[in-house]
This record gives C-alpha cells, sequence and structure tokens, in this order.
C-alpha cells in the first residue's frame, strides 16, 4: 500500500521507505491543510483508502495522469481526482500533485491502493 500524509507532503510505502516529500494537494488557502479536505475545488485529497487505477497521458492535465478512486469513503462529496503534475492552471485538477518520476512509479507498480492521511 502506499501511504500520502496531505500536512506532511510526503508519499511512501508501507513498509516506511520514503517516496517523495514533493507532493502537495489542494490550492490557495486550503493548500495541505487537511482538515480543510471538504472544501470542493480548493480543499486537498480527503482522508481514507484509494484505488489506484492504470495512469495515461491528459491533454488537459499531464502526463500519466493517474485516477483515484474512494474505497472505504465517500471522498466528502467530490470526485475526479487524480495524481498528477504541476499544471500552470490551478484548479484543473484535484488529487495529488506529485513528480512524474514518482507517477511511473506508481503506474508500474502491482500495489493498487493508497491511504490518504493526516
Amino acid at each position: 500500500m502506499w501511504v500520502y500524509s496531505v500536512t506532511a507532503k510526503t508519499l511512501w510505502k508501507n513498509s516506511g521507505d520514503v517516496v517523495t516529500t514533493r507532493c502537495s494537494s489542494g490550492h490557495d488557502g486550503a493548500k495541505d491543510i487537511s482538515q480543510l479536505d471538504d472544501m470542493k475545488d480548493i480543499g486537498p485529497i480527503p482522508r481514507g483508502t484509494w484505488q489506484v487505477l492504470n495512469g495515461f497521458d491528459s491533454m488537459a492535465i499531464g502526463a500519466k495522469t493517474i485516477p483515484l478512486l474512494p474505497l472505504d469513503h465517500t471522498a466528502k462529496k467530490r470526485a475526479g481526482f487524480t495524481l498528477h503534475g504541476n499544471m500552470v492552471k490551478m484548479h484543473q485538477a484535484n488529487g495529488i500533485v506529485m513528480p512524474l518520476s514518482v507517477r511511473d512509479k506508481i503506474d508500474k507498480s502491482k500495489d493498487r491502493t493508497m491511504l490518504v492521511i493526516e
């Protein structure tokens, strides 16, 4: 399982190995503030377990966009979460911004779950 901490801006494997500390989630005044995960369009990704789907290249969001589906929660009635790169236009995507090399590693992995924590 992949584990992402919103406030620490860190992704690691459940083995404890840090994958990257170069992540972020949310926009504007809600960026990386886990308690604001219910704010549509600006809040970070909601806490809970997510299914990691297959990545694809998106004209709107960029290379190796990876969709996420909520498994044990309703995603605070929000939708459209992905792992994606940093876009020039803000508010084009909900989810977690992370480097392409990390998204590529996740997409190639057989591990298809991610736990998002505070």
